[in-house]
């Protein structure tokens, strides 16, 4: 099976009615996942090494312990976070997934910075009304952008519609935030 034969396949679980299983949700939370092992096998340990080598002048003795050690653990503990909170977010976004309802949204603008992706689209519930929404999509390393006008799939929360997640082929999961305008 070609990659896009796989992905029209796992667009169909999302079109599917739910209850939708975890499993068949999890190819969508792969987006990120490149920053979160850069984070832990290559950031943490250069900010311990850095962090040790740093500090290596410090002779204080807390109680006959050297403690440049502990300050380095510390600092090289800021990726592990990092890395953490992104899985709780794939984590939550799939729980959302599966009880999520499906629509199309409509792009409406686009920004790329520094941060990631931002886009604003447009949205209309099973009960005809339209939500405007913004997603923001954070450390989004993506060559490509989400175009204006462009239709992505958008799953939005039954209880709350103002709440869903847009779901771009290469960015992956963009949680969101609407409001209804008519």
């Amino acid at each position: 099976m070609n990659e896009t034969s796989a992905t029209q396949a796992n667009y169909e679980v999302l079109k599917s009615s739910p209850p939708r299983r975890e499993e068949d949700l999890s190819p969508f939370a792969k987006g990120n996942v490149l920053l979160a092992k850069t984070l832990m096998y290559f950031a943490a340990p250069v900010t311990f090494g850095l962090a040790l080598w740093r500090l290596q002048g410090l002779f204080y003795e807390a109680n006959g312990w050297w403690i440049a050690p502990a300050i380095a653990l510390g600092l090289a503990a800021i990726p592990f976070y990092f890395d953490w909170a992104m899985g709780v977010v794939r984590r939550r976004s799939i729980r959302f997934l599966v009880d999520a309802i499906y629509c199309e949204g409509r792009v409406t603008k686009t920004t790329v910075n520094s941060a990631g992706l931002t886009m604003q689209l447009e949205y209309r519930d099973r009960g005809g009304k339209s939500y405007q929404g913004k997603a923001v999509a954070l450390f989004s390393a993506s060559d490509s952008t989400v175009s204006e006008g462009s239709t992505l799939p958008v799953l939005y929360s039954p209880e709350k519609p103002d709440q869903f997640i847009a779901v771009a082929p290469e960015v992956g999961l963009i949680p969101g935030k609407g409001k209804a305008i008519g």
